[in-house]
């Protein structure tokens, strides 16, 4: 019988078909709208750090931060300079800290958030890179 080679040759492609579909949909459906949570969060910090300390380069990082995660596009959210960013929020909790307004525990809260938003960033544009 023929069909049966056939079809056990079509069968791993359709499945990955199906996979990557899949997996399509969760970033889209799930991981971009978690990574865009986590971003409300973390922006504020870097918004109280430009508020401090005014920096047009940060500012301009920021808006294409905000810009690439409305659009969801994984090629614009590499393009991010997310150390950038990185710095004003490392800058914005040093200063809570030395202020009193937030403790240790705070404090490590805030960075595994970070950890956690980094790590969300690369498993959503890992198939552009």
């Amino acid at each position: 019988m023929k069909t049966a080679p056939t079809i056990r040759r079509i069968l791993p492609l359709f499945l990955l078909l199906l996979v990557a579909c899949a997996g399509a949909a969760a970033r889209t459906n799930v991981q971009l709208p978690a990574i865009r949570s986590s971003w409300g969060n973390l922006r504020e910090a870097v918004v109280r750090q430009l508020a401090v300390e005014p920096d047009a380069a940060t500012e301009a990082t920021l808006a294409g931060a905000d810009q690439a995660l409305q659009v969801g596009d994984p090629v614009q959210v590499l393009a991010v300079d997310w150390k950038r960013l990185d710095r004003a929020i490392e800058l914005d909790l040093a200063r809570q800290i030395a202020a009193g307004q937030i403790g240790p525990l705070g404090a490590e809260s805030r960075r595994g958030l970070l950890a956690e938003f980094h790590d969300a960033i690369r498993l959503y544009t890992r198939t552009t890179q």
